[in-house]
């Protein structure tokens, strides 16, 4: 009987062990499943939004050749890449990975709606689960980028995790189970003492006496066993009395049995439980924690990759370039007489192009040179900085007559080169879009925030309506025609990328027809 019990109680624990080790894996191979999936869709989306960028200029110069050696570059530096490829908004294929053969079942599939900077859709092909990330390309305006990320190497990660945690498992079930083993046999010992002792006091040996000495109850029912013995042997009570008193020690000692069974069985329970969930989450916890320090190491060593790449092609065009715009001018100065006057037409125009390309390289110059370029923290007067810019715009147009509000010793810590450059753009922005005003008024100021002190610099100028207000500080976006007013579009890129490298924010309120504000923190 007492076997059989052991073995039940024994059983229940190794059952309920098994059942918990079941519901732990599966709760880590979900949990892991989703955490790898949604890191691999982040680093696909800023993959195929950042190619979105830097593909805009070989796709306006119709350069097919820089722009498949572009999308190879991505393909060959980036092992979860599936497949790459670009299209036009009517479906024509610019350049891809394929090879020779494109596949006709990914012409025009997964196609962002207006307004989306991306959208994701599951292919399941012979090569496995594929995430398939659209990025738009100037608005969908020059088409869509397509980037396929395997999700196969997802799968082998969570079966590795998967098996190792089983391990674990398999582990902690052999320590409960000894555990359980030597606590059961002790109890079910001194149980199989007190019933031995009853069954010899119910067959009329009453010199029978229990070596059973612990605080428990255990020990205290052995106890009440020898002093009702010893009463026994000294009044001589019948034998009809002792097996009444030895049924009854019986009745008491298979209740407060199962009473300790269960008590025991709760506690063994909730203690398994808390050790188990308790080493689990600190294991899983440390390594999602070295996961997602690993990805983003990954991440920003990619992006800076990028920006050297991106610096190293700008600082490259402009030698051609200067080439391209030198010729030009030598062609106007000693044949221009030789050309009639649509010839003469198109030099101007091949020199104007060569000027404003020259403009543009230099603005993306200075954009990678932000991002690259080491902070050094000082205390700068953000009021001199103003003041002397005002005063160069004055000199540059003094047939302007605009008046300028620059608040007094407003001083900041942070980089005086690049703080400069932030009031540079966003004076040079203000001072271009009030040409137009009859009485053109520039102001800088600060004001205060939720306990926080907010740099501005507000115009009377043309304003912009609040709706596009998301597309100001992205790079090559204009919400006015590049023939109203002159610019590359980077000015504002290059401010937001300045202000968060000091660790604030940018944003800007306005409304057509009367004017702008630029607001900054650091």
């Amino acid at each position: 009987m007492l076997t059989t019990f052991r073995s039940r109680l024994l059983g229940g624990a190794i059952g309920i062990f098994i059942l918990l080790g079941i519901s732990v894996l599966a709760y880590i191979r979900s949990s892991l499943q989703e955490t790898l999936t949604s890191e691999l869709q982040k680093r696909g989306i800023s993959i195929a939004r950042h190619f979105a960028v830097v593909a805009v200029d070989p796709i306006l110069t119709e350069n097919r050749i820089a722009l498949q050696l572009l999308t190879l570059d991505h393909h060959q530096h980036e092992e979860d890449i599936a497949y790459l490829f670009v299209q036009t908004p009517d479906h024509r294929l610019l350049a891809h990975t394929f090879g020779k053969t494109f596949p006709p079942a990914l012409q025009g599939i997964n196609q962002p709606k207006p307004g989306q900077e991306f959208r994701i859709q599951e292919l399941h092909t012979e090569q496995g689960l594929i995430y398939d990330i659209a990025a738009p390309i100037l608005a969908g305006e020059l088409g869509t980028v397509h980037l396929g990320m395997s999700g196969e190497a997802i799968a082998g990660e969570v079966t590795k995790v998967t098996r190792n945690s089983c391990w674990i498992v398999i582990a902690i079930l052999a320590a409960g189970t000894l555990l359980t083993l030597v606590f059961t046999g002790a109890m079910t010992h001194q149980i199989d003492e007190l019933r031995q002792g009853a069954e010899e006091l119910g067959r009329g040996n009453l010199a029978r006496r229990l070596r059973i000495v612990t605080g428990d109850e255990i020990g205290m029912l052995a106890a009440s066993f020898n002093r009702m013995a010893e009463n026994l042997e000294q009044t001589t009570v019948s034998r009809d009395c002792v097996q009444e008193l030895n049924t009854s020690l019986e009745q008491t000692v298979r209740e407060r049995t199962r009473e300790l069974t269960d008590a025991n069985r709760l506690l063994q329970n909730e203690v398994a439980e808390r050790r188990q969930a308790e080493g689990e989450i600190r294991r899983l916890n440390a390594d999602l924690e070295r996961r997602v320090a690993e990805r983003t190491a990954q991440l920003e060593s990619s992006n800076r990759e990028l920006e050297s790449f991106c610096y190293s092609v700008s600082h490259d065009l402009l030698a051609p370039l200067r080439h391209i715009s030198g010729y030009s001018r030598a062609l106007m100065e000693e044949y221009g007489p030789a050309l009639d006057r649509q010839g003469m037409h198109y030099l101007d125009r091949l020199d104007h192009a060569g000027t404003e390309l020259g403009v543009l390289i230099d603005d993306l110059l200075q954009l990678s040179r932000v991002n690259q370029a080491d902070i050094h923290h000082e205390s700068v007067d953000l009021s001199i900085l103003a003041t002397t810019l005002a005063d160069q715009f004055r000199e540059l147009a003094p047939e302007r007559a605009v008046t300028f509000t620059i608040a007094p010793a407003v001083r900041v810590v942070g980089d005086p080169s690049l703080l400069r450059l932030v009031l540079q753009n966003l004076l040079q922005n203000a001072w271009k879009y009030t040409a137009r005003a009859p009485e053109a008024r520039i102001e800088f100021n600060t004001a205060e925030r939720g306990g926080h002190p907010v740099y501005f610099v507000r115009d009377n100028g043309i304003g912009f309506d609040m709706a596009h207000a998301d597309k100001l500080f992205g790079a090559f976006q204009r919400l006015v025609r590049a023939d109203e007013f002159e610019g590359t579009g980077i000015g504002l890129a290059t401010v937001q990328r300045i202000i968060h490298r000091h660790g604030g924010r940018v944003w800007a309120e306005g409304e057509p027809g009367k004017g702008a504000t630029f607001f900054f923190t650091l």
